[in-house]
């Protein structure tokens, strides 16, 4: 994968990486911790349609605006949100509690909906048209492998520890891509 030798594009595809494990980890943990503390198949069903909703609704949305903002600056904001957003789950302890978590899954569905186009639409700016083809491919191989492995490390995180245990790995995951992304230079006029 000659894209890889790219710095900027290196950064970008490893931020997604980390952010697409990040994204699978909370979005199967979180109905399965739903479950667990309601014992409900009607609100674990809930907690998944929650997931669905912010891409079906934001989704044109999202793709029309990540052609007019600041891509690396957007995607940086997007992984500091998304990080932050995780904390109020620190505060889920009981099933009066779950309105929270329900919240959290529709912030985080919403923010990873503006996150894909606006990496999508970075590539451009950080590959040579020759090697566009191969990134974009790429891209998209590390947004299924995000989902391979953060939704079995979500639900191995949920069993071997509990809630805060995700809220802080994925919180790391976060902060991490935006910590990348941040290393990606300016684009050149």
């Amino acid at each position: 994968m000659t894209a890889l030798r790219g710095r900027d594009y290196r950064a970008l595809w490893l931020a997604g990486l980390v952010s697409e494990i990040g994204d699978w980890l909370l979005l199967i943990a979180l109905p399965i911790f739903v479950y667990q503390l309601t014992g409900s198949t009607l609100g674990t069903a809930l907690a998944f349609l929650v997931e669905l909703v912010p891409p079906i609704a934001l989704g044109a949305v999202a793709g029309r605006l990540a052609d007019r903002w600041n891509r690396r600056r957007a995607l940086a904001w997007i992984a500091v949100l998304q990080a932050g957003a995780l904390l109020p789950l620190l505060a889920v302890h009981t099933r009066d509690d779950l309105w929270i978590v329900y919240a959290v899954i529709g912030v985080q569905a919403a923010l990873s909906t503006f996150a894909e186009p606006t990496r999508n639409a970075l590539v451009p700016a950080l590959t040579p048209p020759a090697e566009l083809v191969g990134a974009n491919s790429l891209l998209q191989l590390t947004s299924n492998v995000g989902r391979l492995v953060g939704g079995p490390l979500g639900g191995a995180l949920l069993a071997l520890g509990d809630l805060p245990t995700i809220v802080v790995v994925d919180a790391l995951s976060f902060g991490l891509a935006a910590l990348l992304i941040v290393r990606i230079r300016p684009a050149r006029a």
